[in-house]
């Protein structure tokens, strides 16, 4: 189909053109090697591989629009996708240096905004003054999770910017090291508090295979509530810097 319209456009161009010859010199008279029809069937040829021509090119553009570029290949992209996630990240709690991990999930609509569900979990030994009766040391627990969005911009080149953002709730416990448990001071009421959280972040991230990408990030913890004694309420807040590994269908 799209061969015989092409080659109707080129008759009608190469018609068009020796009308127009025609009309500047009437006295035309073909070359004794070169007949009229000979000139016109040329014509014809030359117009339709310039119409095929432009349409390749018209279609490549169109379909390039459509490809994801990664660091290893390109792929054509699809509507939508998910994936899986885990996150490493340096932080600080109680002025302490800490470690947070995490995993989240997420669905990706058109290329642009990925909606999920988020959460993390303190990996290190954070301690407070202590409120065992005994004496033994004392540390803090904490654990967060919630509703995650993440916006992407430009998504299908290798090297992009996202930005996340986590709204969710949390948990902080005390606890220590020792088999027996402990008994906490009389002075002391409660040992364990929840919190309201909201982290928003800015991440470069690279496409390293069309499954497979790595996030560079700085995210700010905010958290609102926490009510635990010998801590501060704001305790919690802070800056975190890590790696995340995304898996899934992009």
């Amino acid at each position: 189909m799209k061969k015989i319209i092409t080659t109707v456009l080129g008759l009608i161009v190469a018609s068009m053109t020796f009308a127009q010859e025609f009309d500047k010199d009437t006295t035309y008279y073909a070359p004794k090697d070169e007949s009229i029809e000979e000139r016109y069937e040329k014509k014809v040829e030359e117009n339709v591989e310039k119409i095929e021509h432009n349409v390749e090119r018209k279609e490549e553009k169109q379909e390039s629009t459509y490809e994801i570029k990664t660091l290893l290949s390109t792929r054509e992209r699809g509507a939508n996708g998910g994936f899986g996630a885990l996150m490493f990240n340096y932080t600080s709690i109680n002025g302490q240096d800490a470690l947070v991990g995490g995993v989240r999930g997420g669905w990706i609509l058109n290329h642009v905004l990925a909606i999920g569900l988020g959460g993390y979990g303190l990996m290190t030994g954070v301690e407070v003054d202590s409120l065992d009766s005994d004496g033994d040391q004392m540390y803090i627990g904490t654990g967060y999770g919630g509703l995650y969005f993440e916006i992407y911009v430009a998504s299908k080149q290798p090297i992009h910017v996202t930005f996340p953002v986590l709204i969710g709730a949390g948990g902080a416990t005390y606890y220590n090291n020792s088999n027996d448990g402990f008994e906490i001071d009389d002075s002391v009421d409660k040992t364990s508090s929840g919190y309201f959280v909201f982290e928003p972040g800015v991440h470069v991230e690279a496409n390293v295979t069309k499954a497979f990408r790595v996030s560079l990030g700085l995210n700010y913890r905010y958290t609102k509530g926490l009510d635990l004694p010998r801590i501060s309420e704001n305790a919690l807040n802070g800056f975190n810097a890590g790696i995340t590994f995304k898996f899934g269908k992009f």
